[in-house]
């Protein structure tokens, strides 16, 4: 995760080489982070493929702006955002998607980039000079520090010019962005939708032909989505705006099987194939699609991204670096994990006294999770506010309710799903509405299965994880690949688990106990959490302590 506000504190340093200053790599910073310097000279003197596990707080943006000094870098985040705040603060350039450029030509007024009137080469309309997109393009093919975000990345190669050093920020999450690159899920109303050809039948990716089926959908497929996005760009500007619509949405469409087509050329090994009727899921009900994924990264990430350049993957949860590198396909690399600036002590996570929780766990066992989930809460401030993370929408209300019986009667708060017209709330929506809730009603704890990662609840004290989040097994994907790789389901069930732990401590004195007062509380509250622990980074494991009162 990227510092955005956190970014701007300076920590003291005592032993950061005093000839060194922030300033001499580009940074505006008064002074060096623990440990920062030490990490900016790692990275500096490293080559080939570096991870760098660094705590929240640490300024690991400050460590990859600091490579541009000396090499151009490019660096990848996963929202706007982040990239906002590398220009914001490092002076980077930033690149995104033709959909955030307005379009120049006076025939498309109120257009964006995307919806050129020349898609095939921008470079033939007359305009391309005062075109926003073309310009940001151009500078971010010389500029020595650039900022954009996994898809642009993953769609245009001319970003990878020239380029020395590759950060990839939120490592952890490098795996499910490159099989989500690599893979599809086609149901029966999207084909419909654009008059695809019928599904295959294939039961499994081992039936006989599965991949030459596979294969000569995709070709058709794509073949079929282009002409209808060809026909709207032969209209130009004729186009009215539903159609314009309907052949961008035809272009993105071709282009993600496309990639699938290529991912599958590229190599042919270890893929979950599905196709045919009751494989996917609309709105809840079974419905004919075509499933076709990759089960591991390895094939894949290297191919895509990994070349000429130096990369530094960054995250706060490397956890296992074994594992982590076995599923990137990453055979040589070098690894620091950057010391918290805190204590263990000064950031426990208390193992609350619960047994394990699943399918076959008793009312009893629930009824002994609320008990001391409950139990923990009232020892804290009541003015404290907080997040309990659930894994699924009806373990919220079964979990509120049982808490609103042990004394927290009034204090929590489950997202709602729908507004008053009914249509369904996205997370942002969501996490608006509980910042106004919270605001206005002091000790509220909110109990949701949405904000275990990304999300950062600076205004929260309290935050208790009531299950172990282990990816789903009645997805027959997910269980595919936990068969594939058990060490790996295991694995990503623990970077969920240390990302939904960090979403209240942030970096800032104030999130620890310091001095020996407890100025928040996290919690673990299902013992499945020993299952995981080999997954677990050192630096979360340190800090799991037996719960006490404060």
């Amino acid at each position: 995760m990227i510092d955005t506000e956190l970014d701007r504190i300076d920590f003291p340093v005592p032993h950061a080489h005093e000839d060194e200053r922030p300033e001499d790599y580009g940074l505006p910073h008064d002074s060096w982070r623990p440990h920062q310097l030490e990490t900016v000279h790692w990275v500096e003197d490293g080559s080939g493929v570096m991870i760098c596990e660094q705590p929240t707080g640490s300024g690991k943006s400050a460590v990859a702006a600091s490579q541009s000094i000396s090499r151009r870098t490019v660096s990848l985040v996963r929202t706007k955002y982040l990239q906002t705040q590398y220009g914001d603060i490092y002076g980077a350039h930033v690149l995104m998607g033709k959909g955030n450029y307005p379009c120049d030509h006076p025939d498309n007024i109120g257009s964006m980039a995307d919806e050129c009137l020349y898609p095939q080469n921008m470079y033939q309309c007359p305009f391309t000079h005062s075109c926003e997109y073309m310009i940001a393009k151009k500078i971010a093919r010389s500029a020595p520090f650039v900022s954009t975000n996994y898809a642009y990345w993953l769609t245009a190669k001319s970003i990878r010019d020239n380029v020395k050093m590759l950060v990839c920020d939120e490592a952890h999450l490098l795996s499910d962005i490159t099989l989500d690159w690599a893979g599809m899920t086609i149901s029966a109303p999207v084909r419909r939708k654009w008059d695809l050809p019928e599904f295959p039948l294939i039961r499994s990716s081992a039936d006989q032909g599965a991949m030459i089926q596979v294969e000569d959908w995709l070709r058709e497929s794509t073949i079929s989505l282009m002409k209808i996005s060809n026909r709207v760009m032969e209209m130009g500007s004729d186009a009215s705006d539903d159609e314009k619509k309907r052949g961008k949405q035809a272009s993105q469409l071709a282009m993600k099987l496309g990639a699938t087509l290529v991912a599958i050329h590229a190599c042919t090994q270890d893929w979950f194939i599905r196709s045919g009727p009751g494989v996917g899921y609309y709105r809840g009900m079974p419905v004919p699609a075509i499933i076709v994924r990759p089960l591991t990264a390895k094939y894949h990430f290297p191919r895509i991204f990994m070349g000429d350049w130096d990369m530094l993957l960054m995250s706060a949860t490397i956890g296992d670096e074994g594992t982590f590198c076995g599923e990137m396909g990453i055979l040589d690399y070098d690894l620091r994990r950057v010391p918290n600036q805190f204590s263990p002590e000064e950031r426990p996570i208390y193992a609350l006294d619960v047994p394990r929780l699943s399918y076959k766990s008793k009312v009893a066992d629930y009824d002994r999770q609320a008990d001391e989930i409950a139990k923990a809460i009232l020892d804290c401030p009541k003015e404290w506010s907080g997040i309990i993370h659930v894994t699924r929408k009806n373990e919220a209300a079964f979990l509120a309710n049982r808490l609103a019986r042990r004394g927290l009667q009034g204090r929590m708060w489950v997202p709602p799903q729908t507004d008053k017209r009914g249509k369904y709330l996205g997370t942002g929506e969501q996490m608006d509405l509980w910042d106004r809730y919270r605001d206005t009603h002091p000790g509220t704890i909110m109990v949701a299965w949405q904000f275990m990662e990304g999300a950062d609840l600076t205004e929260e004290k309290i935050c208790v994880i009531a299950k172990v989040p282990f990816p789903s097994l009645g997805d027959e994907y997910e269980k595919a690949r936990m068969k594939y790789s058990n060490r790996m389901y295991l694995q990503r069930t623990a970077w969920t688990i240390m990302q939904a732990a960090g979403r209240t401590r942030r970096g800032r004195p104030q999130d620890y106990d310091l001095d020996g007062e407890r100025r928040g509380l996290v919690a673990i509250a299902d013992a499945n959490w020993v299952r995981i622990k080999k997954y677990m980074s050192p630096d979360f494991l340190d800090a799991i302590v037996p719960w006490k009162k404060g």
